[in-house]
């Protein structure tokens, strides 16, 4: 792997993180109408748990990216 791959899985951990930040706004966007009372709970509930589970998807696929980027870094720090 070169410097390349790393610039690679840094610009997709970016983007990655976009999406979580997508996802938590959603999330707490979906707690607030069903705070206020404003949606129906069943559509509601299955629209958070969807949510729910697609931050699960992300945050397992930045921590893989994560642990790649360190594994990459230490690679290139000993050339």
């Amino acid at each position: 792997m070169t410097t390349q791959d790393l610039q690679s899985l840094k610009a997709e951990l970016h983007d990655v993180e976009g999406e979580l930040h997508g996802v938590a706004a959603r999330i707490e966007r979906i707690e607030r109408e069903r705070a206020a009372g404003q949606s129906a709970a069943g559509r509601e509930d299955a629209e958070l748990s969807a949510a729910r589970e697609e931050q699960r998807t992300y945050e397992s696929r930045r921590a893989e990216l994560r642990r790649q980027i360190a594994q990459l870094e230490g690679t290139l720090e000993g050339y």
